[in-house]
């Protein structure tokens, strides 16, 4: 294997034609220069500069090979600059699911850049489970319940399941005043989460209503539309829909509702441990959670 160092030697003799010219910008002495020419002509086998009276002319064998090897090392210089440009920017890609992002972190989002503008937030989102060896995130936000082995997963905060739908389904026909009326509406599901009516259902000790019928939407954040729409009752985290609650375009049908809770985690993998961008996020985002 022929060192960088020797080959970066031969490309600035190239470039300056004289050995002490070469020197000066490597910043060593000429007879250094001269002698990595000698090792790298000796390790291959190949004549690369014919010497003259204080100055060097490459052969033809150097001339191909410096114009090949001139272009190796703009690239490295264009991959180390743009390295640099990226740590410089701070740059850190969050991932999750498109209603967890436009509802919880996208309000959130100037108060973090006011408290940190030095770091440049993306946030990602997906349908489906995150690949960190292929996908290009450093964190993904999850409501999970299981082990997180060989990720690093810090609790966020605790949701809450409940059913939502437009005010005019309660008194309209037929109406919804009881969970068990659930069974002549149609449920509206999220390709998402397409297990919470059956779980909610359980909880809730309610038999005899088919947890899989209605309509499925691909995520929640069209299912919660629907639900406005009038289309039927979705089943909603509570902590993402605060305005449609508050604003009435959306009610929780029911008065007694059994606890049916989500934890939600920013997980990061065990390679993202001590990245200074990624704790300074998670010191900010959980302090934040918990506080709300």
């Amino acid at each position: 294997m022929i060192s960088l160092n020797l080959l970066n030697t031969f490309v600035k003799c190239s470039e300056t034609r004289t050995f002490s010219a070469a020197a000066k910008e490597l910043n060593i002495t000429p007879t250094a220069v001269s002698k990595n020419i000698r090792t790298l002509e000796s390790q291959l086998g190949v004549t690369l500069f014919r010497r003259a009276h204080r100055r060097v002319a490459l052969t033809d064998a150097g001339a191909f090979y410096a114009e090949r090897l001139r272009g190796a090392f703009e690239r490295i210089e264009e991959a180390t600059q743009a390295l640099l440009a990226r740590e410089r920017r701070e740059t850190l890609t969050i991932c999750a699911f498109p209603s967890l992002v436009m509802r919880w972190l996208i309000p959130r989002w100037s108060a973090f850049k006011d408290a940190h503008p030095d770091i440049d937030v993306r946030y990602a989102t997906t349908m489906g489970p995150v690949d960190f060896e292929r996908d290009a995130v450093d964190a993904v936000i999850l409501a999970e319940d299981r082990e997180f082995l060989g990720y690093d997963a810090e609790f966020l905060f605790r949701a809450e399941l409940v059913p939502v739908c437009s005010p005019a389904l309660i008194d309209g026909q037929p109406p919804l005043q009881s969970p068990r009326d659930l069974h002549r509406h149609t449920l509206l599901h999220a390709q998402t989460r397409p297990n919470d009516w059956a779980r909610w259902l359980d909880a809730a000790g309610i038999g005899g209503i088919d947890a899989t019928q209605g309509m499925t939407l691909e995520s929640t954040s069209i299912a919660y539309q629907g639900a406005i729409e009038g289309l039927g009752v979705a089943m909603g985290i509570r902590e993402l829909i605060p305005q449609d609650l508050a604003r009435g375009l959306l009610v929780t049908p029911f008065r007694h509702l059994p606890k049916v809770s989500l934890d939600y985690f920013l997980v990061a993998p065990d390679r993202m441990k001590g990245n200074r961008n990624l704790q300074r996020f998670r010191d900010w985002i959980v302090a934040d959670a918990h506080g709300a």
